[in-house]
């Protein structure tokens, strides 16, 4: 299991991101919703749609595993 987070502010996209808490792309915590433990990306992004629209996981750590 993994601690993820999600970008409070979206990227120039309109995404907010999804990061698991030691990726190097992650915003200050000061700048991100805390998601809880979570065994795939995948149930993180779900957990940050019941309050964000747009939502998509972090290329760079959140790659398909």
């Amino acid at each position: 299991m993994t601690i993820y987070y999600v970008n409070k502010k979206p990227e120039k996209t309109g995404e907010h991101l999804v990061h698991k808490k030691e990726c190097e792309h992650r915003p200050a915590y000061e700048n991100c919703d805390y998601l809880g433990y979570f065994a795939k990306p995948d149930e993180a992004v779900r957990q940050a749609e019941i309050f964000l629209e747009n939502i998509s996981s972090c290329e760079f750590c959140c790659k398909e595993e």
